[in-house]
């Protein structure tokens, strides 16, 4: 059993460490470094992004593909390995702060959930999260491995590890759907997680927090 992203980052970092109202948030996902910095819905102050590479899962990560035993799609429509190419440019849309094909990618109708309790944004509240620390050329890295994908007509579902280098590893799990020729994200869950052991620990310590202590 794995404990939910609010509680390894309210745990962990405190309340107000990421999201529109934070100091220094990181895109929904905690623990997110920019190139250059910290940057992220994480925690962290915004870093310039120097464009830094995102490596690219290979299949021996555990990359979903057509091969993984999901029959080929006919031409022209949907495939698990589309889905992997569209998310690695988005990670790495996400390191060089390109706004364009990082909003763009989400739907209309998107949602992304960040580690904080209180940040769940439609699109035009992460846009309006996101463009600042961009425009600024601020982005942040997410190195994505270890993915797992399934699809089921035009939607498809997927889980990620993805490593930060201020956090370390966390986990990301969304929702595309094939449109217009395209994917598009429909749900994006930034989150991390939290061994087994450690659970013991970080309840005491929210508890804590609950209860106004400090120290």
């Amino acid at each position: 059993m794995r404990f939910p992203l609010s509680i390894v980052l309210v745990g962990l970092l405190g309340p107000g460490c990421v999201g529109p109202s934070g100091d220094g948030a990181v895109p929904a996902g905690g623990g997110v470094v920019p190139a250059g910095g910290d940057v992220g819905p994480a925690g962290g102050d915004a870093a310039p992004s120097e464009g830094a590479a995102v490596e690219a899962p290979s299949e021996s990560d555990g990359a979903a593909s057509p091969a993984d035993g999901v029959d080929a799609p006919q031409a022209g429509g949907p495939s698990l390995e589309e889905l992997g190419a569209f998310l690695d440019a988005w990670h790495e849309a996400a390191s060089r702060a390109d706004a364009d094909v990082y909003l763009g990618s989400i739907a209309d109708d998107g949602v992304f959930l960040g580690t904080d309790p209180s940040e769940r944004w439609d699109k035009a509240a992460f846009s309006a999260y996101v463009l600042p620390y961009f425009e600024a050329g601020r982005g942040w890295t997410y190195l994505p491995s270890n993915r797992h994908a399934a699809m089921e007509g035009e939607l498809a579902w997927f889980d990620e590890t993805l490593e930060n280098q201020k956090y370390g590893q966390l986990r990301g799990t969304g929702v595309a759907r094939w449109r217009g020729g395209a994917w598009e994200l429909l749900q994006y869950d930034l989150h991390f997680t939290i061994p087994n052991e450690a659970g013991g620990a970080v309840v005491l310590l929210l508890e804590r927090l609950a209860s106004g202590e400090s120290d």
